[in-house]
């Protein structure tokens, strides 16, 4: 799963979703500052759990051994995550899902009616893609409830419709932030020859962080920002590695989580700076190389 959609299907916060990418962690309780605060579950801690993306997917961790967690109806400390899963901590039921898979109604009904005496309050899922199109504040003419919708087809109306940005920041929500950094330096390696020199620090730091994408990986990338300067590609890739993740407060400060889909768009502005080099007429011809270049990596 490249991004996982997280949605209470059960408990006082009933309807409460939010999502994450690769690269990314997100951890729940009813605490304000966890990225999936459920304020009204009285019996959660103020973290609970957290949710960690790892080299072979997902994986689910108590964030206290004595905190108690059920994954699919099993006590667990840390297992991995598939689509579909369910989890209960508190008196809150999770719902696990893959934003690149349709969703599994019946199954995720039929886990709901197994944990409750009450299924008839079961509602209607609402597919990923609608919510991540809502997040990213995307509009279409295109049914997004209809769970059948696949994004490729949004992708082809946004491009119809000359929605460029609109189109970068859907891919990249979907590839997540380390494939998008590697779309970025690729399309900047494209086309050199119309640009200022990349930052060599911006390269280095892009190159470590996608291999090893650490805190303090991040956090370089945040000080080459003002080297490089928003006013060029290699500032803004630096821009994306800051904002894929972590806190986007000074690392001595109260966190102020990144929102999941904030790195989006310093990519669309890398692209951008890339895009406008060429003359006017043939804005939409380099708009459409440089998109096929991130969709190969759907």
């Amino acid at each position: 799963m490249q991004t996982l959609v997280l949605k209470v299907v059960e408990g006082p916060d009933l309807g409460l979703q939010t999502f994450i990418r690769s690269g990314q962690k997100l951890r729940v309780g009813r605490s304000s500052w966890a990225e999936m605060s459920c304020s009204r579950d009285e019996e959660l801690q103020e973290i609970h759990f957290q949710i960690l993306s790892t080299s072979s997917g997902w994986s689910l961790n108590s964030a206290r051994p004595e905190y108690t967690v059920f994954c699919n109806g099993q006590p667990v400390r840390q297992t991995p995550l598939k689509h579909g899963d369910l989890i209960v901590a508190g008196n809150s039921h999770f719902q696990v899902r893959d934003a690149a898979q349709k969703i599994p109604q019946k199954k995720a009904v039929e886990a709901i009616q197994e944990e409750s005496s009450e299924p008839e309050h079961v509602e209607v899922e609402t597919p990923a893609l609608a919510i991540l199109l809502a997040d990213l504040q995307i509009s279409t003419s295109l049914d997004v409830n209809n769970p059948e919708l696949e994004a490729s087809e949004v992708i082809a109306e946004l491009k119809q419709e000359e929605f460029w940005g609109d189109t970068v920041r859907l891919i990249a929500a979907l590839i997540g932030a380390q494939k998008s950094v590697a779309w970025e330096m690729e399309a900047y390696q494209t086309y050199e020859q119309s640009l200022p020199a990349l930052n060599p620090e911006v390269q280095s730091v892009a190159e470590a962080w996608q291999s090893e994408p650490t805190e303090e990986n991040r956090r370089e990338a945040e000080k080459l920002v003002d080297v490089a300067g928003l006013e060029t590609p290699a500032g803004w890739i630096a821009q994306t590695i800051f904002w894929s993740e972590g806190s986007l407060s000074a690392p001595d400060l109260p966190e102020a989580p990144a929102p999941p889909t904030l790195f989006t768009k310093a990519v669309h502005s890398t692209l951008l700076f890339i895009a406008i080099t060429v003359d006017p007429a043939e804005l939409p011809n380099r708009w459409i190389e440089l998109i096929a270049l991130g969709e190969t990596r759907l």
